[in-house]
């Protein structure tokens, strides 16, 4: 099963990388001095237009993650799948047993970058991880109520 950005999403983040990009070169041209500022601009831009074009494929073995290049996680190696909340936009987490963590580029979705399959394919990922290793499927928890 492969996993990527949804067709809005994709649009969406290469039209804002690009637009992005225009601005700082534009900034570049009348501002040459502002060397410090355009190049963390530019490395934002770069990693928007990236944002873009990172999925992840997963299958009996593990997960692939496809940003520029791959890297691979078999299931053995995965100690749990967390769905987690950052900046304003949810996205999915593996944990390794080595202790780290790996943010994967698909599925998100949040205010700007939107995805409204975005629990399916949490829950899929999620379920493949169970599955693999023969552990039960988990079972819903409630919601807390905030009022």
């Amino acid at each position: 099963m492969r996993i990527g950005p949804s067709p809005r999403q994709r649009v969406t983040s290469v039209l804002l990388g690009a637009g992005a990009l225009a601005v700082v070169a534009l900034a570049f041209a009348l501002r040459p001095a502002w060397g410090i500022t355009i190049v963390v601009a530019l490395y934002y831009c770069v990693r928007l237009l990236l944002r873009g074009l990172g999925r992840v494929t997963v299958d009996a073995y593990g997960v692939d993650v496809r940003r520029v290049g791959v890297a691979q996680y078999a299931w053995r190696e995965i100690t749990a799948v967390r769905e987690e909340r950052c900046r304003g936009s949810r996205e999915v987490r593996l944990l390794l047993i080595d202790g780290r963590a790996v943010r994967l580029p698909a599925p998100r979705t949040g205010r700007i970058l939107h995805d409204p399959d975005f629990d399916a394919k949490a829950a899929s990922i999620k379920a493949a991880w169970t599955a693999a290793l023969g552990l039960p499927p988990a079972e819903p928890r409630p919601v807390a109520d905030r009022g």
